[in-house]
């Protein structure tokens, strides 16, 4: 077992770790164990200590060079944060009289593992979790092992969606029963579970077995409100997660496009390679508040109207879900500019429907697309992508989807590409000078002006102060412009 322990922890960190034991007992536990004898791999590792857990944490972090807290004083808890962004390390006391009895405290078998490192014995398994691996099989420690934390409810969907394990009959049945009792669990400790069911690659089986198990109305009731949901709306909805996760991986994780002869991914892989180190960085972007984008996008598209609903009443349509999904984010304890950012994307999502009927589309059309969805755009085109697949199925018209793609490529190049041309066009005028220079009051009008200019500067008709002042003139001349009431910018930025 020591040269499993060399496997799975970095020789650095290992050797600190026996060099500060003294005659602590330290162990590793859980999840990096259990993904090892999955094949998996993971950079987040969990220790357990006879006593003063957060003490060798600290001497550790120090050692290091890496960040620290205490996570919990009561249970003698810490984390190591190490340099960029290499993962996790946690500490916490042994919480029995033995480590045995720490492992049957746990949630499921297949996380109640140990490997001590200070001595070269065996596994520790006392609940016959390694056999439960092979047998891909996930089953709670204990009879009330879920009903003592009902937000295990939820991490037991997540391991059954991220892992491929199906639950025993009696697993179902404690998850069931815990379901009833997640309004007792502090929100902040439903969502971060919650947020990890979201992982865009497993979301759509997630959701699909929470809400088999009857855990989705529980976590999000206001899904029951969305337009459309009396109609096929819920499962539109599902199949857009399903399609969202194959789209992740194949466009922002560097994926080879090899989807099993799916030549509609394969086309949309080929057409969209160049952006992918873009998209990545933009998915795995972290608003304040700690989620990355593409959870935020999964929670919203969970939240999205489907396209079933009359497109003359999209935008209305889009105002209440956004009001829905800003009311579910914000009870889950998610940051205001997360809340904002699934907000612009709920609100905006019809809008490369309303592009794709125009074609081709205008730069002043990618502009006022950005205007008024900002960065959260991005995010628009990949649902758009991923539920014109849920709706046209696996193999859609050749032409159309070709047209889908070609607006997608033409939204993202404007965006990492000629944002300073079309999406934020350099000033020309203040708004003081085009006041003075045109006789006019300080008011909202000017505003307008300034807007009208910016879009005929994304067009390619305004170059300079003189030509910006003409459009000024010709949109008074004509009573324009007034803006659109569903134009809502992007509150995250």
């Amino acid at each position: 077992m020591t040269k499993l322990a060399e496997r799975l922890i970095q020789p650095e960190i290992l050797t600190l770790l026996r060099r500060h034991a003294g005659n602590r007992e330290i162990w590793l536990v859980g999840g990096a164990l259990r993904d090892h004898f999955l094949g998996l791999t993971r950079p987040d590792l969990d220790f357990v200590v006879d006593r003063e857990a957060a003490t060798l944490a600290r001497l550790l972090a120090d050692d290091l060079q890496a960040g620290f807290y205490s996570m919990d004083d009561e249970r003698d808890a810490a984390r190591v944060i190490l340099p960029g962004q290499a993962g996790t390390l946690d500490f916490v006391r042994r919480s029995g009289p033995s480590i045995e009895t720490d492992l049957r405290e746990r949630d499921f078998t297949i996380n109640a593992l140990a490997l001590p490192l200070n001595t070269d014995d065996h596994l520790i398994d006392p609940l016959g979790g390694l056999q439960d691996l092979k047998d891909r099989r996930l089953r709670p420690c204990a009879e009330d092992a879920v009903s003592r934390d009902p937000v295990r409810a939820l991490r037991a969907v997540r391991l059954a969606a991220r892992l491929g394990l199906r639950m025993e009959p009696n697993t179902v049945q404690q998850v069931r029963a815990a379901g009833d009792r997640l309004s007792e669990v502090s929100a902040e400790r439903v969502r971060d579970e919650f947020m990890r069911v979201l992982e865009p690659t497993t979301a759509g089986t997630g959701i699909r077995l929470m809400d088999h198990l009857g855990l989705l109305v529980q976590v999000c009731p206001e899904l029951d409100q969305l337009p459309g949901t009396e109609r096929d709306g819920r499962e539109l909805s599902l199949s857009t997660l399903d399609r969202l996760a194959e789209l992740v991986p194949l466009l922002a994780r560097r994926s080879d496009g090899e989807r099993g002869g799916n030549l509609a991914l394969g086309e949309l892989s080929l057409q969209l390679a160049k952006y992918r180190v873009d998209l990545s960085a933009h998915l795995e972007r972290r608003l304040r508040g700690g989620r990355q984008v593409a959870q935020l996008l999964t929670l919203a598209a969970l939240f999205t109207p489907s396209e079933s609903v009359d497109p003359d009443a999209a935008a209305e349509a889009a105002s209440q879900a956004a009001r829905l999904a800003v009311r579910r984010a914000l009870e889950l304890r998610l940051s205001r500019p997360e809340a904002g950012r699934i907000e612009s994307i709920v609100l905006n999502h019809w809008r490369p429907r309303q592009l794709a009927s125009t074609q081709p589309t205008s730069d002043g059309e990618v502009y006022r697309f950005f205007r008024a969805s900002g960065e959260a755009g991005i995010e628009v085109v990949l649902l758009y992508l991923a539920a014109s697949l849920a709706r046209l199925s696996s193999a859609p018209p050749p032409a159309e989807w070709r047209s889908r793609i070609g607006l997608a490529r033409t939204l993202f190049e404007a965006w990492f590409e000629r944002a300073d041309q079309v999406v934020r066009p350099p000033k020309l005028l203040a708004g003081d000078e085009l006041a003075s220079a045109l006789g006019l009051q300080a008011g909202s009008v000017i505003g307008e002006l300034l807007e009208a200019i910016r879009e005929a500067q994304a067009e390619g008709l305004v170059h300079d102060r003189d030509s910006a002042l003409q459009v000024a003139r010709e949109q008074l001349e004509s009573g324009r412009p007034r803006r659109r009431p569903t134009e809502v910018r992007d509150k995250s930025r």
